[in-house]
């Protein structure tokens, strides 16, 4: 017999009452499995569960904060959640119920990524967080990696001015380092090349593997994952999401919420659906979630043949042809290609490319160049005769067959491209600038009493003006604030 037993009890379901349930396969699909939409009488009994559903006057939504729901059949049973489609006093109230994956995408819709429950590393002071970041440099960290990483590289009167995360130098013995101690660097603010005065700690920040993060979003909704490629798989176990956090580490504190980009789960997983083919499949009933690629569910054998358990042959509902498009954002400086499609790219060339680690413009002999340390494209000029950069390698995927509409798969996440720094190292240009939560600019003519003025207009910098002049970047707590309301204002 047929039941629905929610947290008030069980609904009232009627005489002949059967569910329908629509199961969704997580592939090209973000709906997830739910049942095809039921109605089950106003009763006293459905009124008090639902939350008087059928009632002009409710003030609040119905069922909005208590709508897990067990569907009991015999031996079946799963664990889902009730939504309300319609409902009156005479029609009966109409609902569905979502299960598994549709829980999920439902919480992920409006949940920040930096608003889940993360954790934090304390040094005590400045200096032990610091002592312990240089330590996981050289060493290794189960949750984050360290690298240099260019966020920003403006020139002036032909000298550049890079600003870095994680800048690299070599120490007294020849060794790379990691700077982090205080110290005053010249950079370009308002166009103005100006020295200033760093504290501990400044320009340092962990980049989160994306195993780690995909650990603390399922675990934030109760999920234990099984199987996860971007643990498992040699290459995607090192991926990591980069960051612009500049002053994360002044503190003394380390908090995982500030390495994480401003976007919300939907869209973090979209990314990684879009870029690897990524899907998964959560239970309600064992909390579980198995994390698996496209590619490798296409190659797997099958596990178990149901061929006996047939009920009924398949139908087969033929649609419009569709081709997957893939692409995602290149707004940085450097990373759009010439042309959308690689194939555009290379047509009538494909015999006359060679590739380089590092492209040397003295040893090109043919048209093109593909520096493969980079992915950087340097063809031939012949009205300058010389090789010049010619195209990155972010292409669309787009196979352009005739007659098939496309059915675009757009990722949010920004294209970045590898270059060799001012410093001579190979790094990966996030150019977004550098990002501040505790700190503000000082210049060295403020008065203490106009502090507080300064550092609400800080985003603007419009106090920099006069060549190398001195200012300080000083910690700050409370500029977490003024920087947020400063940036929704422009």
């Amino acid at each position: 017999m047929l039941k629905i037993k929610t947290n008030k009890g069980y609904l009232d379901l009627g005489g002949d009452f059967t569910v329908q349930i629509d199961e969704k396969s997580p592939v090209m699909n973000d709906r997830g499995s739910q049942t095809v939409p039921v109605t089950v009488p106003v009763t006293a009994n459905n009124a008090g569960i639902t939350g008087f559903a059928h009632r002009l006057d409710m003030g609040v939504k119905p069922m909005n904060e208590d709508q897990t729901c067990t569907v009991l059949d015999g031996v079946y049973k799963r664990t889902g959640k009730i939504n309300i489609v319609s409902a009156g006093r005479t029609e009966g109230i109409t609902l569905n119920i979502g299960f598994d994956n549709s829980e999920a995408y439902s919480a992920w819709k409006a949940k920040k990524l930096n608003s889940i429950t993360l954790p934090s590393i304390s040094g005590g002071t400045v200096s032990g967080l610091m002592s312990s970041i240089n330590w996981f440099f050289t060493d290794s960290h189960e949750d984050f990696a360290i690298f240099q990483i260019v966020v920003k590289n403006d020139s002036k009167d032909g000298t550049y001015y890079p600003q870095y995360i994680n800048r690299i130098t070599l120490d007294s013995n020849g060794e790379y380092a990691l700077c982090y101690q205080a110290r005053t660097e010249t950079l370009l603010i308002n166009d103005t090349p100006t020295e200033t005065s760093l504290p501990e700690g400044y320009g340092v920040a962990p980049f989160l593997y994306v195993h780690r993060v995909l650990d603390f979003i399922f675990s934030e909704f109760g999920y234990t994952i099984t199987e996860n490629p971007f643990k498992t798989d040699k290459e995607l176990s090192s991926l990591v999401i980069l960051n612009n956090a500049a002053d994360c580490c002044v503190t003394g504190i380390l908090n995982y919420a500030d390495l994480m980009p401003d976007c919300t789960i939907e869209d973090f997983l979209n990314a990684l659906y879009v870029r690897f083919g990524l899907v998964y499949n959560v239970s309600s009933d064992t909390k579980t979630a198995t994390l698996r690629l496209i590619r490798d569910i296409m190659e797997d054998e099958p596990a178990v043949d149901l061929s006996r358990n047939l009920t009924a042959e398949p139908l087969i509902n033929y649609e419009t042809a569709r081709q997957i498009k893939l692409s995602a954002k290149t707004s940085f400086t450097g990373a759009a290609p010439s042309v959308e499609r690689y194939e555009d790219y290379i047509k009538g060339n494909e015999k006359m490319v060679i590739r380089v680690s590092r492209f040397d413009p003295s040893q090109a002999s043919v048209w093109l160049n593909y520096e493969k340390t980079t992915g950087n494209w340097y063809k031939w000029d012949s009205g300058n005769k010389k090789h010049t950069l010619s195209s990155s390698s972010f292409f669309n995927w787009d196979r352009k067959t005739e007659n098939v509409e496309d059915e675009e798969l757009a990722s949010d996440d920004e294209c970045v491209f590898m270059d060799f720094a001012p410093n001579g190292l190979l790094s990966p240009y996030y150019l977004a600038g550098y990002v501040h939560r505790y700190t503000y600019l000082k210049t060295s003519s403020d008065d203490e009493e106009d502090s507080e003025r300064r550092r609400r207009r800080f985003p603007s910098l419009s106090l920099l003006q006069r060549p190398l002049r001195k200012v300080r970047i000083i910690p700050s707590v409370l500029f977490y604030h003024t920087l947020r309301t400063a940036e929704k204002l422009r």
